[in-house]
């Protein structure tokens, strides 16, 4: 396919969560521009799996690695991480030739690189801006960048809506869907067997996936919910859990340090730094839920007819489908949203995805690939514009 070589992109990505949904997406983008791909966050850090790996397996280029990620995990230390994005991207960004900087999400790595971007008058595209999780600190930063941005793509009419409530022009949002949702249809997800063997699990235990992380707005970041489930998946002695760090997040090394102790006492629980995007879909396609509190519960697992246990308030705010079962931290609350979840499993109902509205990457390339979608941001002129 001949590219776009005229229009420049850059992508950054800073952990193995928003690589896996940018993943199909990243290989489009090379297809028809002329792209470039910063890595950044946990992908640069051997105590989340050095995921950086993951993206040039995929067959990537790295145009940069920033390394941002401090070794302690407080609230001082996320700031200062911050302060050092800004510094090593604004570096990167004066002499980066782009004509979009195009990033996904709310973390505080990807806030970094767009604080540097808009003050070096770069423009950004936003993807899956508009979404709301008022107990994370995410929601500030996600609406930050949302305020930098002059593109936008967001995954549900309300979202969208949003993005509008925030001061954007119509003509620059647009309603695309989830790239998550693209990117379940188009991948191959019957590999179950290879799986399986593949990270050393039974076929002949049910699997329970766990993902929790930090809430980051909450007393104590919320570890008495983490602790709780896990009194409760002692009970699901016949099932194998299988779970991944926490995200870098603040006072994530507590997080794990109780992972990593579980995982030493119950012979059916299954801990990973990380897991490959394709696998861990193939993995939660073959569970019999979800429990925790992650995105990928709420946006991810409906389109593969999973139903979750979503604990606590840190995805508090998102869109739901029917298969959303919401639980505060007690024990006795939790039992019973797990049993809720393993009758709806065994119903078959069929989960409409408020997430989906058709192929989310083929429509943002289609828009990217019109050169009125350039013009439409020209508040401040590209470098590379004139020369279309």
């Amino acid at each position: 396919m001949k590219k776009l070589k005229k229009i420049k992109i850059c992508v950054v990505t800073g952990s193995r969560a928003d690589y896996g949904i940018l993943s199909n997406f990243l290989k489009r983008l090379n297809d028809v521009f002329d792209l470039n791909i910063i890595a950044t966050g946990s992908h640069l850090s051997k105590k989340f799996g050095y995921t950086v790996n993951e993206i040039k397996k995929d067959g990537f280029k790295i145009y940069k690695k920033v390394k941002i990620i401090s070794k302690n995990d407080n609230n001082e230390d996320i700031s200062n991480s911050v302060s050092r994005g800004i510094k090593k991207f604004t570096n990167i960004f004066k002499n980066l030739r782009t004509d979009l900087l195009i990033v996904l999400g709310d973390r505080y790595e990807i806030f970094s690189a767009c604080v540097a971007a808009s003050i070096m008058r770069i423009k950004i595209c936003h993807i899956h801006g508009g979404e709301t999780t008022t107990n994370a600190i995410d929601e500030i930063f996600r609406h930050s960048i949302t305020i930098m941005s002059h593109l936008h793509f967001v995954s549900a009419k309300k979202y969208y809506n949003r993005v509008l409530q925030l001061g954007k022009e119509k003509k620059n949002v647009f309603l695309t869907g989830s790239l998550s949702v693209a990117n379940i249809k188009q991948l191959n997800l019957n590999e179950f067997k290879t799986i399986i063997k593949k990270y050393k699990l039974s076929l002949n235990k049910k699997i329970i996936f766990f993902q929790y992380h930090p809430e980051t707005l909450e007393l104590n970041f919320g570890i008495r919910g983490m602790k709780n489930v896990l009194d409760v998946l002692s009970k699901f002695e016949n099932y194998q859990i299988i779970s991944t760090y926490s995200n870098a997040d603040s006072n994530f090394k507590k997080f794990n340090k109780l992972l990593i102790n579980y995982t030493k006492r119950k012979k059916n629980f299954y801990l990973f730094k990380s897991i490959k995007y394709a696998d861990y879909l193939t993995l939660l396609k073959n569970s019999e839920f979800i429990i925790g509190n992650s995105s990928s519960a709420i946006i991810e697992a409906p389109t593969l007819n999973i139903p979750a246990v979503n604990i606590g308030n840190r995805q508090h705010g998102r869109l739901r489908a029917n298969s959303i079962f919401d639980s505060n931290y007690s024990v006795k609350q939790i039992i019973k949203k797990s049993n809720w979840a393993i009758k709806f499993k065994k119903r078959k109902i069929l989960i409409n995805n408020p997430y989906d509205h058709g192929n989310a990457i083929e429509k943002i390339i289609s828009i990217l690939k019109q050169k009125k979608t350039y013009k439409n941001i020209e508040n401040i002129p590209f470098k590379n514009i004139n020369s279309y």
